[in-house]
């Protein structure tokens, strides 16, 4: 078997678009909660409500109904006498893991908003006016393009080694014979003779992240007319003299396809009946986690095996029946390497650039302009031919469009990350809870519009609050003296920000008003925290504040919102209430000052801030540092 080289060759007869997502699950360490909660919320008949995992702040869960129906507020049924009843008693509701997976549909991007909001959209072309495209359960839309602050494809893969029956196409001998006949993708398959133990593929390379598939001919037990025999393929994760195997038994007497694994922990293996016909297996994983999946349909999730994968073996019985065909026929075998998430690189002022793979970012417009638009005007390029872009960085703005206010129950909804895309990469939005039903989710978005999502696009809904948004400058902004490479902007703008902002009556409207604004790279100045993080000697003699000031007036500090520091991993939500005496119909400025270090006058906090939105809650939230409080942790 030749050493892994790389290459750009489509996988023949696969479409991607026939590939099925990924579908993360809760940890395998709660197997006891998940079993019950699985018999619990299994898909429902047609007509039934599903059963959700509220999560309460103290960690305790119940399952709940949620119900939101047209026009009215969330709800929620308890199947637990001991369980609240108010959606913003929990501090996370979760979809229970579907039964099967969907593929993505072709022209799929990623929209990364400047709030740091991510969706899927089916992006048209790049028009004057914005971006025009469909987002999924959404109606078409133009998203303002200096609103974005990046257009993405999924995480890619890196092609290693592939294998066809079709001899123009073959790279490399594998261990296997052609025959003609009957083929997933071609005129000839891939025959392995009975008694056989061979290496299908293999590498000394350590794939820590990537995965491998086929096409297998698969066969319906006891039946008279065609029989596989007893086989199976095995996942090999080496390291030095110490191995563990996850074995895929995938012919034989058994009614359904199974997986064993000799690696420390337990697999969730679903049932999935053999068929006859052609089948598709991927195996995917990471550090954490192995999923396999058949066709559309789980096979099995579980924890990998703690060593890199190094090789994927077939293993072929004698038959075991006079009836029995002992040969097994595959195809398109396939081994690649999933392309690490990159963080998104800084906007550059007047200059739209091309985001590739190694990080680097290309400003040639006329590339921009193709991956976006197609080449020739107006066709749609394959994902694979841009297999060296990771996306568009749209050029930076001063001033960046806000859409018009919006009013409702706000919530945010984690994406279930799809297959073939990195598990810990979708994202989430923020928007409206309008309706849910047994199999979808309403929700309206600022720029997206309204949305109809199936609840297994979801993985988690986080209830906000209730009340009136008005997005005031989504822009991130760095206050302080030093540069910091590596921030989404690496140059502070100074020690002040300043904004001029028009409240109109509406604005004013309510009892309950406030500024609300993420932070990140920001220590607090009472509880616990406040004693050991790496500035406090200055903050509690005043220095390395953030203050904000209202109509020439100080107003407060955003360290005294902070329960915990707002890191980079973590960064924090505030919601500061302001009173009215402070505001005004028309024209307000609002400000935000740094203090000096009490030690060295010369020396400022360094910290990012942005999505500054006017809030506006039907109930006060709660005042001092429980008000903020980390951003929930997406995927």
């Amino acid at each position: 078997m030749p050493l892994l080289r790389p290459t750009t060759r489509p996988l023949t007869g696969l479409s991607t678009s026939r590939w099925p997502r990924q579908v993360t699950g809760g940890p395998l360490a709660c197997a006891l909660w998940t079993c019950v909660i699985w018999c619990c919320v299994r898909p429902s008949s047609a007509g039934e409500p599903v059963l959700w995992q509220g999560v309460e702040p103290s960690g305790r869960r119940h399952p709940v109904v949620l119900a939101c129906p047209p026009g009215g507020q969330p709800s929620l049924e308890s199947r637990n006498t001991a369980a609240p009843r108010k959606l913003d008693s929990y501090q996370r509701l979760e979809v229970p893991p579907a039964a099967r997976v969907y593929p993505p549909r072709q022209g799929d991007r990623w929209v990364h908003f400047l709030t740091g909001e991510t969706c899927p959209l089916a992006v048209s072309r790049l028009t004057p006016s914005g971006l025009e495209g469909i987002p999924t359960g959404g109606a078409p839309v133009t998203i303002p393009w200096d609103a974005l602050a990046a257009v993405a494809q999924p995480a890619t893969e890196t092609e290693l080694q592939l294998f066809t029956a079709e001899a123009e196409e073959l790279i490399g001998p594998p261990p296997l014979r052609a025959q003609p006949g009957a083929a997933w993708s071609g005129e000839q398959s891939f025959v392995v003779p009975p008694e056989s133990d061979l290496p299908l593929l293999t590498t000394v390379e350590q794939i820590s992240e990537g995965g491998v598939s086929l096409s297998w001919l698969d066969v319906e037990p006891n039946r008279s007319h065609a029989g596989s025999g007893e086989w199976s393929l095995e996942l090999v994760f080496a390291e030095g003299d110490s191995t563990q195997t996850v074995r895929l038994l995938m012919g034989g007497d058994a009614q359904e396809l199974a997986v064993r694994s000799d690696a420390e922990g337990t697999l969730d293996v679903r049932e999935v009946p053999h068929r006859d016909g052609w089948r598709h297996l991927r195996v995917q994983w990471n550090s954490r986690r192995l999923v396999a999946l058949v066709d559309n349909e789980i096979l099995a999730t579980g924890a990998v095996p703690k060593f890199p994968w190094t090789q994927l073996r077939v293993r072929s019985g004698g038959g075991g029946g006079g009836t029995n065909r002992p040969e097994v026929r595959l195809d398109d075998l396939r081994l690649f390497r999933s392309v690490a998430a990159l963080p998104l690189p800084a906007r550059q002022g007047e200059r739209t650039g091309l985001w590739l793979g190694t990080g680097d970012v290309l400003y040639q417009p006329d590339l921009v302009e193709r991956f976006l638009n197609g080449d020739p005007p107006g066709g749609r390029v394959p994902q694979r031919d841009w297999g060296f872009v990771r996306g568009v960085i749209p050029q930076d703005t001063s001033v960046a469009p806000t859409p018009p206010p919006l009013e409702g129950w706000w919530v945010r909804l984690d994406w279930q990350p799809r297959y073939g895309e990195r598990w810990e990469e979708p994202g989430h939005i923020r928007g409206i809870l309008l309706e849910v039903t047994e199999a979808t989710l309403v929700l309206r978005h600022p720029w997206l519009g309204m949305l109809t999502l199936p609840l297994d696009s979801i993985a988690r809904l986080t209830p906000l609050w209730q009340g009136r948004l008005r997005e005031l400058d989504p822009l991130v902004h760095h206050l302080g003296n030093n540069t910091r490479p590596g921030w989404q902007v690496p140059t502070p703008e100074g020690k002040s920000l300043q904004w001029a902002v028009d409240l109109g009556t509406e604005d004013l409207r309510g009892p309950n008003l406030g500024l609300a604004l993420t932070v990140r790279e920001l220590e607090p100045t009472g509880g616990i925290w406040a004693r050991q993080g790496a500035f406090h000697e200055d903050l509690a003699q005043g220095g390395l504040l953030t203050e904000l000031w209202i109509n020439d007036q100080r107003v407060t500090d955003l360290n005294h919102w902070l329960d915990r520091p707002a890191t980079a991993d973590e960064p924090a939500r505030l919601w500061i209430p302001l009173e009215k005496r402070l505001l005004k119909v028309g024209s307000n400025r609002f400000e935000l000052r740094q203090k000096p270090s009490v030690r060295k006058q010369t020396e400022f906090d360094d910290l990012e801030v942005w999505d500054l939105s006017w809030e506006q809650p039907v109930e006060a939230r709660e005042g001092g540092s429980s008000t903020a409080r980390p951003l929930p942790a997406p995927g």
